[in-house]
């Protein structure tokens, strides 16, 4: 089964609408876009450990669907984990544009089996 949390947060061109935690062990996250024209890619830059180091994650199908998921592979790491992430998008030649959440970052609490949100 897979568990979840759903919210919205409005980012400006972006909304971010939810996580899920999948039976394969990936961390889905739903992120929606308004305006689509002339993206190359989408993701997210995430932490585990306050942005001593960092890993990113994309939407490698975003010209063929802008709102595919973008997928966080969490099966190697010990639970309950917090995930930091800053979400961004690429404009094809004007670089990547970032929401952090005015400076907090977003936030995912995992446990054995329940994901929260913090916005």
């Amino acid at each position: 089964s897979q568990h979840h949390v759903i919210w919205r947060r409005n980012m400006g061109n972006s909304i971010f609408k939810g996580a899920q935690l999948r039976d394969d062990g990936q961390l889905e996250l739903d992120i929606a876009f308004k305006d689509t024209n002339s993206m190359d890619n989408v993701g997210v830059r995430y932490t585990l450990d306050e942005w001593q180091h960092y890993s990113e994650a994309t939407n490698n199908m975003v010209e063929i669907d802008p709102t595919a998921p973008v997928l966080i592979d969490i099966t190697e790491f010990a639970r309950p984990i917090t995930i930091k992430f800053a979400v961004f998008h690429e404009k094809y030649g004007m670089g990547r544009v970032w929401d952090n959440n005015h400076g907090t970052n977003f936030e995912v609490h995992i446990t054995n089996d329940t994901v929260a949100c913090k916005v």
